[in-house]
């Protein structure tokens, strides 16, 4: 974006602040409040309420995530590498991939109540296979010639995934 571009963006979001503030004076209903007293109640809503649901909502999101790299990275590499292992889990991806995550929360909430776990459950369930099939095709995608090297070189088998 180019300096000018930015700068013209700024105008007009003044602009429009300015537009709204004497709007706001010259009507004075509560239909219309100023721009300044929206700014006062949303500072005092968000320090009150919504930043804390939000670092929870935050935190639920991040140890999703990382359970869902933890265990879906590990199955997309032994998909990916292995072929047994890929004919293996394969049918189980492609079968429960298609269903809809959220036809899932009232059995997850059934099984599991509304806490924490249930809901870090749902995010897993939903990145899970996102990780597994992206790393599982990103191996897949790899050429055999790019292995050569390694095994010329004596590479074993844990170094094959390392470098």
């Amino acid at each position: 974006m180019s300096k000018n571009i930015l700068v013209s963006y700024i105008i007009a979001a003044v602009g429009i602040f300015i537009v709204w503030y004497f709007i706001a004076m010259i009507f004075s209903v509560a239909m219309i409040p100023s721009p300044i007293l929206v700014l006062q109640t949303l500072i005092d809503i968000f320090f009150s309420d919504i930043a804390i649901h939000a670092f929870y909502s935050l935190i639920r999101i991040i140890a999703g995530l990382f359970l869902a790299i933890v265990i879906g990275y590990p199955l997309g590499l032994a998909m990916g590498y292995f072929k047994k292992c890929d004919r293996f889990l394969s049918p189980l991806v492609y079968l429960t991939y298609p269903i809809p995550k959220i036809s899932l929360l009232p059995i997850v909430m059934l099984l599991l109540g509304v806490g924490e776990f249930a809901k870090i459950l749902m995010i897993f369930l939903i990145i899970v296979f996102q990780v597994v099939i992206a790393v599982r095709d990103g191996i897949r995608e790899i050429p055999k010639e790019t292995f050569y090297p390694l095994i010329s070189l004596g590479a074993s088998f844990k170094n094959f995934f390392v470098y």
